[in-house]
């Protein structure tokens, strides 16, 4: 399929590229392409009248910033090409070679004449899309991935007192989730999209008291988290949040890796 402008110089051809502009930032798809060298060739030296151009001077000194270097070397978009005037035709382009119009005419061969500027741009959005998934796809097929990184985290916790109900505080610890806006944030920054909230942190079922001194205890609990979402820290810093009449302080006893 060929995308077709009338002209790149008459007050027509100028208001119909500058209309394509307004809603696309190169030709085809979302990247620099041959196709936008291509055009950027024929729209000659001299950029759009901005005033009356808007869209089209924006696309033209946005090409424009590339170097020559890197407009040749952009690759062209499959079963997809630009050209100014009149379509070109495959008998016309073997015969003739490089077209009057800087070369654009014939950069891609033969073409349908009747497809609308519209259908065009959806049809590159659709190929560079898919273009994205197979890249993504092939990435994953192409080496296994090894799993997420996680942890096991045993904390100490230590109560102000002998009164503080360390089995009712330990059922209330086990149901703390990765809930609200900072964990949400820790998401989105997480380098692993593998990582969860819901499987961020697991609670360990069992917890145990362990004796301090004169009738005082301390509450052991554990949990594997997902060491690139969740830190020790981030976990203690919620607890005493949580809890401040309850607790007095948390340790690290342990932070291993876990299988």
């Amino acid at each position: 399929m060929s995308l077709i402008f009338s002209s790149t110089s008459s007050a027509a051809g100028l208001e119909q590229l500058n209309n394509y502009f307004s809603a696309n930032t190169y030709v085809f798809g979302l990247s620099l392409s041959a196709a936008d060298a291509a055009l950027f060739t024929a729209a000659g030296n001299t950029a759009p009248d901005a005033a009356k151009y808007p869209h089209f001077a924006r696309y033209y000194n946005h090409i424009a910033s590339f170097s020559a270097d890197e407009r040749a070397k952009a690759p062209a978009v499959a079963g997809l090409s630009v050209s100014v005037g009149a379509a070109p035709k495959a008998d016309a382009a073997a015969s003739k070679g490089d077209d009057s119009d800087s070369g654009i005419d014939g950069l891609f061969g033969d073409d349908d004449d009747d497809s609308s500027s519209e259908d065009l741009a959806a049809a590159a959005k659709a190929k560079a899309a898919a273009a994205a998934k197979a890249k993504k796809d092939a990435k994953k097929s192409s080496h296994k991935r090894p799993p997420i990184g996680k942890s096991r985290i045993v904390f100490e916790i230590k109560p102000y007192d002998a009164e503080t109900d360390l089995k009712a505080l330990a059922e209330k610890v086990k149901q703390v989730k990765l809930e609200g806006e900072f964990w949400e944030e820790k998401l989105e920054n997480c380098e692993d999209e593998r990582c969860t909230l819901e499987a961020g942190c697991k609670w360990g079922e069992g917890h145990h008291l362990q004796p301090i001194a004169f009738g005082l205890f301390k509450l052991i609990v554990q949990c594997i988290v997902q060491d690139d979402l969740v830190g020790s820290d981030d976990l203690i810093e919620v607890l005493e949040e949580k809890f401040p009449d309850d607790i007095q302080s948390i340790d690290v006893a342990a932070f291993d890796k876990a299988s």
